[in-house]
């Protein structure tokens, strides 16, 4: 067994980062706007939520070699969440990267303090591989190898995680890191 030195968890984290701000730019923030002005946030955040459900359907049959490809619909669906409530609270529809950061990673908990530093997305993934990742792996990971039951609590718990980012993205004083968005 090849165990990974802190380079390599180090070079992990800078891709997964760039996957991330990649996955930001591509993300059409105008549709996000559109579909918050036409369903309101919480059918939004609903709909989102529902999209994670799919992605457990899609996923599971395949067992454990499916959980990333949740794990990536997932947080892609927490990234259009994040950007559904900053429009909805303040607006803006296209932030800058370093604002929807700061926001992202209260929805998780994750001090940023108010300026974001200039690693700070590879301070993000670090965070979210510690913080998110091992209860997404715990909860899906087990269930993956009974196929049917994976389905019911993956999905369900997909569900439930993007319904409580966004809640709780609506649920927080952005004060200081507002300054950040726009």
């Amino acid at each position: 067994m090849r165990i990974m030195s802190n380079n390599n968890y180090y070079e992990l984290a800078e891709h997964l980062a760039e996957k991330f701000k990649e996955t930001f730019e591509s993300v059409n923030k105008y549709g996000i706007k559109k579909g918050v002005d036409e369903k309101g946030i919480d059918d939004f955040v609903e709909h989102c939520a529902r999209l994670t459900i799919a992605s457990a359907v899609v996923t599971s049959p395949i067992s454990i070699a499916g959980v990333p490809v949740d794990i990536a619909h997932t947080i892609f669906q927490q990234i259009r969440v994040t950007l559904a409530v900053i429009y909805y609270k303040t607006g803006t529809y296209n932030p800058s990267f370093r604002g929807f950061l700061n926001i992202f990673a209260m929805s998780l908990g994750v001090e940023m303090g108010t300026t974001v530093a200039a690693r700070a997305a590879h301070q993000l993934v670090i965070a979210c591989m510690i913080k998110v990742l091992p209860q997404i792996l715990g909860r899906t990971t087990v269930f993956r190898l009974i196929p049917i039951a994976s389905v019911a609590v993956v999905g369900t718990a997909n569900y439930l995680f993007i319904k409580g980012i966004g809640n709780t993205l609506k649920n927080i004083n952005m004060g200081d890191e507002l300054r950040e968005v726009a």
